[in-house]
């Protein structure tokens, strides 16, 4: 079992030095953030970010984005399509007029038809003024391309089936796209120069966005812009709540190279608590060592080795599946900036999806350490997360990022399933990037013993 926990350990941390860059695929917040600018009003079951959209709630739905439904309600324009009636008539009559949608034949529009992203992504590059026409700036074929080209779609999105869900994230990406005629920088500016929103609603959105491309520019120092080459220092502090308190205080230094994933990790752990110290002692001295795709730990002089899984840092990525990282302003709900002393302090809420992703980071990255992903599963844990602080230098450059976690879990000991509270307090300071940071590894790693990576063995 303690090889099993000292391995946890380096996933959890590696998770969180990662897990400020992940994402969620929920765009709730997104929705009440479109809401509160009188853009989109959901149905009669509230949202319903979680069915399939028609073709003529996909419609409805970007007209009230735009901010046009008014003018739609009013339209008194001809309706060619004979399988649209009622309460659509008016919509389809002006988005058709307007040139904003096309039937499905000359004289059909399919309304109950599925809408998908294609068709979707359609309706807004027509609503920022591109055309779809012979000659025109994109294809109905090449939309998702084109789309992803001026910032109103990512692959990420395409993912799966295309829900309600997804077409609120579509539609809030294109608020923040510029319209093809230069006029406005963003389609919120348009909308409110329009009337359709209120300055003061859009106000709390573009400065929201303003904050967040100041933090998006935020680097590492040293001419790095990521994190392939980085050493770190991090201190984890932990209230344990298990029949009875107990407490653990971590330090931990890592180095990491993008090459091979070349990586250095320097742990020690003090542990109080009866229960805690009697299951795996008051403390405990660690390093690990990833290089040719294998992890290699050295546990209180124990030493072994597991198959990490990948060789390469892009191996890497594909393995814990990261692919909506371009996504992350949907998991932000709040951006705050302050100074502290000599540093600019950004201060970020997170969603409350935030966490699942990161969770999904971590147990990709069992895999890679060896360890049965299950193990985490079987805990049935659940994460929140309070404000993390980014601290930046004058140079722009990420110093220090703090922030508290806290885990429930509910874990079987000896029979008895009993529910763990975990309070985490991290601290992360960048140490050195870019050349400064080479990885020093002993000359002893040929003599660790290798061990098999089943969820028998991690538990044993």
């Amino acid at each position: 079992m303690k090889k099993a926990l000292v391995t946890i350990v380096i996933v959890a941390v590696l998770a969180c030095a990662l897990a400020f860059a992940a994402s969620a695929a929920d765009f709730e917040d997104v929705a009440d953030e479109l809401n509160a600018l009188g853009l989109f009003k959901g149905t009669d079951d509230g949202y319903d970010l979680d069915r399939a959209p028609t073709r003529i709630e996909g419609l409805v739905m970007l007209l009230r984005m735009l901010g046009l439904e008014e003018d739609a309600l009013a339209c008194e324009a001809e309706n060619p399509f004979t399988d649209v009636s009622g309460w659509q008539t008016p919509y389809v009559a002006y988005a058709y007029a307007s040139g904003l949608t096309n039937g499905t034949t000359d004289t059909t529009y399919s309304p109950g038809a599925v809408c998908n992203a294609q068709m979707y992504v359609t309706f807004v590059l027509r609503a920022l003024g591109y055309s779809s026409d012979e000659g025109g700036d994109f294809t109905y074929a090449g939309a998702l391309e084109f789309g992803a080209g001026i910032g109103v779609f990512y692959d990420a999105l395409a993912g799966g089936d295309f829900l309600r869900d997804q077409m609120v994230a579509v539609s809030y990406l294109a608020l923040a796209a510029a319209p093809k005629d230069g006029e406005f920088n963003c389609l919120l500016e348009k909308l409110v120069a329009g009337g359709a929103v209120s300055e003061e609603a859009a106000a709390v959105l573009l400065g929201k966005w303003a904050l967040m491309a100041e933090f998006s520019m935020i680097g590492l120092g040293g001419g790095e812009d990521d994190f392939s080459r980085i050493a770190m220092a991090m201190k984890i502090g932990a209230d344990i709540g298990i029949l009875g308190s107990a407490t653990i205080d971590m330090e931990m230094n890592m180095i990491m190279e993008d090459e091979d994933i070349l990586a250095s990790i320097e742990m020690s752990m003090n542990v109080s608590g009866a229960l805690l110290t009697g299951f795996i002692g008051e403390g405990m001295s660690m390093s690990a060592y990833i290089v040719d795709g294998y992890v290699y730990v050295d546990a209180d002089g124990e030493k072994t080795k597991v198959e990490a899984g990948v060789s390469d840092m892009s191996g890497m990525l594909d393995s814990i599946d990261v692919a909506q990282i371009e996504l992350s302003p949907f998991i932000i709900s709040g951006i705050s900036k302050t100074v502290e002393g000599e540093f600019t302090v950004f201060t970020l809420t997170y969603a409350d999806e935030f966490m699942d992703t990161a969770m999904g980071i971590a147990s990709g990255m069992t895999g890679m350490m060896g360890v049965d992903a299950s193990l985490l599963d079987d805990m049935d844990m659940t994460f929140s997360i309070g404000d993390v602080k980014y601290y930046v230098d004058s140079d722009g450059a990420l110093v220090k990022c703090v922030m508290e976690l806290v885990a429930r879990a509910v874990v079987e000991m000896s029979g008895i399933k009993m529910p763990v509270t975990v309070k985490l307090s991290i601290e992360l300071e960048i140490i050195a990037v870019g050349d400064a940071v080479t990885v020093e590894l002993p000359g002893d790693l040929d003599e660790y013993t290798e061990r098999s990576t089943g969820a028998a063995d991690a538990a044993a």
